[in-house]
């Protein structure tokens, strides 16, 4: 049988492309992939060109070189989704773009064209993106291993054409302390392509050429309360026509599962066993998800800082937790303390703390906070706080994991081992276990 496709004739965008010419659409309908689930029945049809966009999305200090780029966008391709609701019979439709992350594309040698949209490979990394007939922007998610993990929230900033003479700076947006906006980029680039086919079943094409850069801002919740804006078009992508993902694109987790390991205690009958009239060691232990890195979930699931206070024969090690495992993303939850000792971990300072220091820490534990709100208030936050207390002032960075934004051992591990320490200040990178409990109370 023939390979056939239907040309349709459509003027591209303007946005952020520098040509007027007419940009025939192809849809190869006998290679196109029908299936289902409980709410739409749906066919994913292979949508060609005769001038091909395609994009490479980054924040702008990662993006590779330009052969790394070129690999992307010839592996990068758009689908018509056309879907009809079960329920009312409505039909709809949507153009979708599987645009992949270097890794994931050189595990795959350069061709990820077995996804479908209810079918991703389970090491998928990169973006699905939403767009309208015309290329109008809809909606970006972010997959990794073949899951959803956010949607972004799209306020385009600038646009800087590649024949234009002025270099456009982003425009500002306003922020506040709940609300971070990164400013992310998305080049578009164009190959011209060719058919002796009417019908484009020989399509050949050419090399790409940068035809602009888009500027826009990549905005994420931080406080309590709802995530983003409480619009799902703005938060995960389902909006403008696009339908919610078919079964096997699970929604955006809302919670993360925190480890809860050691006994939980009563810090106050623990640090009864101390003198706060003498001197003492404090030890900042962190564990990392994986061992020297910034990844904020891995082998070690999303890691755990927690603090270890020695003084003569007695040792104990106080972890900050939440009251269930599954912590949430969006609200607080009630706090408990746990016994960390033989706890494993891949960094650790330590400091020799006065007797004013190790009261004021003492006091902080023993008064520990009432909730763990894992944004703004986790075990991470908890170590850098008790660190206060005894005078060592510890980096603070904030990083994001789908919903969640906020200080993680990843980061912590990652900036202790290359910070410039205090005089009296010890570092420890080789991985161990932190000291095991020692000493009775009086």
């Amino acid at each position: 049988m023939k390979q056939s496709g239907t040309a349709i004739d459509e003027p591209q965008s303007s946005n952020a492309r520098s040509s007027t010419k007419k940009n025939w659409k192809y849809l190869m309908f006998n290679l196109g992939y029908s299936s289902s689930n409980d709410k739409i029945t749906f066919i994913e049809i292979p949508l060609r060109y005769n001038r091909r966009p395609s994009s490479i999305v980054s924040p702008k200090n990662q993006v590779g070189d330009d052969p790394e780029k070129i690999k992307i966008l010839n592996a990068t391709f758009d689908r018509l989704l056309i879907y009809k609701n079960k329920s009312t019979g409505a039909i709809d439709q949507v153009i979708i773009t599987y645009i992949p992350d270097a890794d994931y594309l050189k595990r795959h040698n350069n061709d990820i064209s077995s996804n479908q949209i209810d079918k991703l490979d389970t090491d998928f990394n990169g973006y699905i993106q939403y767009k309208k007939w015309d290329d109008t922007n809809i909606s970006l998610l972010r997959i990794r291993d073949g899951k959803t993990v956010r949607g972004y929230v799209y306020q385009k900033a600038s646009t800087e054409l590649v024949s234009g003479t002025d270099k456009l700076k982003p425009n500002p947006i306003a922020q506040s302390s709940s609300t971070v906006c990164t400013l992310m980029y998305t080049e578009h680039w164009l190959q011209q392509c060719w058919s002796s086919d009417p019908e484009g079943t020989d399509m050949q094409c050419g090399s790409w050429t940068l035809q602009g850069v888009e500027y826009w801002y990549d905005c994420y919740y931080t406080g309590g309360g709802p995530p983003l804006t409480g619009d799902p078009c703005l938060d995960y992508g389902i909006c403008g026509g696009a339908p919610t993902p078919p079964s096997g694109e699970p929604a955006v987790p809302t919670s993360i599962t925190i480890p809860m390991n050691g006994p939980k205690i009563d810090p106050k009958k623990e640090t009864k066993c101390f003198d706060k009239t003498q001197p003492a060691t404090m030890t900042i232990y962190v564990q990392q998800p994986n061992e020297n890195s910034r990844d904020m979930m891995g082998e070690n699931s999303v890691g755990h800082c927690f603090v270890g206070i020695t003084q003569g024969g007695v040792t104990r090690h106080f972890g900050f937790y939440p009251d269930s495992p599954a912590a949430s993303v969006i609200s607080s939850q009630d706090s408990e303390i746990h016994e960390n000792s033989g706890e494993m971990y891949h960094v650790s300072i330590s400091k020799t703390v006065t007797a004013s220091q190790l009261t004021n820490i003492i006091n902080y534990i023993n008064n520990y906070p009432p909730k763990y709100t894992l944004k703004s208030y986790n075990c991470t936050d908890f170590a850098i706080a008790v660190a206060g207390e005894g005078a060592l002032n510890l980096p603070a960075t904030t990083g994001t994991y789908s919903l969640f934004s906020g200080r993680n051992p990843g980061d912590l591990g990652q900036d202790l081992r290359s910070a410039t320490l205090p005089s009296g200040v010890t570092r420890n990178t080789t991985k161990s276990n932190a000291p095991a409990k020692n000493g009775t109370c009086p």
